[in-house]
């Protein structure tokens, strides 16, 4: 009996250890971009890896739980020097972020930060004090062994591995300057407006060049063409938010060339980090944009992570890179922001640049723009952000 009990133990030892290698084949092996996509989209992972925080701090019992779903616990960890997280729910890794202990709040009455704490909805989501930009000063071996554990664009970890030393190199080429607002030689102003323009058909006619053109800071994205729409979407670019495949279909006219702009890189593949490590670089004649190194920014996987899990709480692949942008502009020190040209809608083009009517259609798994726009209106009512809603019916509801 004791024979055929060892001989069961080994039979199922071994089917494990099949098992997991197969696993591991199947990860190294996967298209990591597809196969997240398609992982993602799947009932089985949206029901089993959902965010739902109050299930989270649920453990806690009462007489533990925070105050405020969102009230911060900090850990410390070896950097520099001491840096504490903001743990949200502290059995749940995954919403864990890094915190910047540089951040400030601002001095305006009427500022984005207070009015975003001060609401009942996004207070429960909303870190002000959240790490944005990744810089090679807050990324050491043991963040970045934290980071591998979780998909790109929310960590390090990818089908082809990117190597400590391989980020390490390339985060060197930019600035340790992680703010994401820049006034020059000019004191920061008592009160910071800020414009998020994206690319969508409501603005072709609105008429609101000059409007946007009058905020302090103007945030573009993507494929963004002002030359022949300026009576529409004004010229100003203070900021640019990207990533590598952003400019495959722009003109070299139409890339923003503005006068100290800051351009805001989300990395979501690997490929992303060699990309923009070519354009710090410069050494590409091939490549479109032109940008110096000290003037980008490259958003931190905890930031983004942040988004997805805490805000968002979607199935959905990732963050569109215009959601993104909203995000960064809340959480960069913007005191107003008014957003033009979010959210697609059927009553308009797909981008207000389009030469014949375009409906968007969305990929599954890829993006949850119902989500996104669900967070937009929110805010928008309760009057955190002026969004421009035109005449569209599900924005107005």
């Amino acid at each position: 009996m004791r024979f055929h009990n060892k001989a069961f133990v080994k039979l199922v030892s071994i089917l494990v250890g099949a098992t997991v290698g197969t696993l591991v084949y199947m990860v190294q092996n996967t298209d990591n971009e597809a196969y997240r996509r398609d992982r993602f989209a799947s009932d089985e992972f949206a029901e089993s890896h959902q965010v739902d925080l109050e299930h989270e701090l649920s453990f806690l019992g009462k007489e533990h739980q925070f105050n405020h779903p969102f009230e911060v616990q900090e850990q410390k960890t070896r950097l520099n020097h001491p840096h504490p997280f903001i743990t949200i729910a502290p059995n749940n890794l995954e919403l864990t972020f890094r915190k910047d202990e540089q951040f400030k709040f601002s001095s305006c009455p009427y500022s984005l930060q207070g009015k975003l704490q001060e609401s009942q909805w996004a207070s429960q989501y909303y870190q002000p004090n959240i790490k944005m930009i990744m810089t090679d000063a807050n990324i050491n071996q043991e963040e970045y062994q934290r980071l591998k554990t979780y998909n790109m664009p929310f960590g390090f970890f990818y089908k082809n591995e990117l190597k400590f030393e391989e980020l390490s190199s390339t985060l060197k080429l930019f600035s340790e300057d992680e703010s994401v607002l820049d006034f020059g030689n000019h004191q920061r102003p008592p009160c910071v407006s800020c414009a998020i323009v994206g690319n969508g058909g409501i603005l072709n006619g609105s008429g609101l060049g000059r409007e946007i053109d009058n905020h302090g800071m103007v945030f573009r994205v993507n494929h963004c063409i002002r030359r022949g729409f300026e009576h529409d979407v004004g010229t100003r670019t203070t900021h640019y938010v990207f990533m590598d495949r952003s400019l495959i279909h722009t003109q070299q006219a139409d890339i923003p060339t503005d006068k100290g702009i800051k351009w805001v890189f989300l990395p979501c593949r690997i490929n992303d980090y060699h990309y923009i490590t070519e354009v710090a670089k410069g050494t590409n004649p091939k490549q479109k944009l032109k940008a110096q190194a000290a003037d980008i920014r490259l958003l931190h996987p905890d930031f983004v992570r942040y988004f997805h899990k805490a805000w968002m709480r979607t199935k959905s692949f990732r963050p569109s890179t215009g959601a993104m942008m909203l995000m960064t502009a809340l959480h960069s020190g913007c005191d107003s922001l008014s957003v033009y040209g979010m959210g697609f809608t059927e009553k308009y083009t797909e981008h207000y640049y389009d030469k014949t009517f375009s409906i968007y259609k969305n990929v599954k798994g890829s993006h949850d723009f119902a989500r996104e726009i669900e967070i937009m209106k929110k805010l928008d009512k309760a009057g955190i952000i002026k969004w421009y809603k035109r005449d569209v019916p599900e924005f107005l509801s």
